[in-house]
């Protein structure tokens, strides 16, 4: 094994010398022994070096890349679901205000309704005991008066103080301007329940009934 070691050395030894007086022979020798090292150390640990700097930086550049994306698109994405949740908010109120206005404007109907109902009973009733005056059957004084109807808030002594019809005796009045006088009074007092009843109504409504926030929060 040392005789091995041993010749192996010489036999290196001798290359090398070889290649050194070849070399120093002639300068052109030497100046491609020269492009020759230059291009191994090229080869061998600038290039790889090189190639590792490029990925490295193509890695980077790549990653800041994605990040800007993902940046850009989650902010996208925000605009995005900001707009929807303005627009489902505006659906939810502009629902809510067709309901209230739904329900405002049925009280409002009923009301009329009942109110026109009530009128028109007054006046059918006026017209028949104007009817009875005219032919002389009609009494005089209480017998012509039109019961006033009266909101369930009054008081009842007002009432039996003057009288079942709810309207004061007659002072030596004319029958027939006594039931105009009453059937004036009886459309003011009608007009007047029918406004309280629909202001009643109409302040009894809640706005937010509908709203799931407004349950939530309850």
């Amino acid at each position: 094994m040392l005789s091995w070691a041993i010749g192996l050395g010489r036999m290196v030894a001798r290359i090398l010398r070889a290649l050194f007086e070849w070399v120093t022979s002639d300068w052109r020798h030497a100046a491609i022994t020269m492009l020759g090292a230059i291009c191994a150390v090229q080869l061998i640990w600038i290039e790889p070096a090189l190639r590792d700097r490029i990925a490295d930086r193509t890695f980077e550049r790549d990653t800041a890349r994605q990040e800007r994306n993902d940046e850009r698109a989650a902010h996208q994405q925000t605009k995005i679901d900001y707009r929807e949740a303005q627009a489902e908010a505006a659906r939810l109120e502009q629902k809510r205000l067709d309901r209230v206005r739904g329900e405002q404007q049925e009280i409002t109907d009923a009301v009329e309704a009942d109110y026109r109902r009530q009128l028109a009973g007054l006046h059918a009733r006026a017209e028949r005991l104007r009817e009875q005056l005219q032919s002389g059957a009609g009494a005089a004084g209480a017998g012509t008066s039109i019961a006033m109807p009266r909101h369930p808030a009054a008081g009842s002594g007002s009432a039996e103080a003057a009288g079942d019809n709810g309207l004061p005796a007659a002072f030596d009045r004319d029958p027939a301007e006594q039931l105009e006088r009453d059937v004036i009074a009886t459309e003011q007092a009608i007009q007047l329940n029918a406004l309280i009843d629909w202001l009643l109504k109409q302040n009894a409504i809640d706005p937010n009934s509908g709203d799931p926030s407004a349950r939530g929060a309850q």
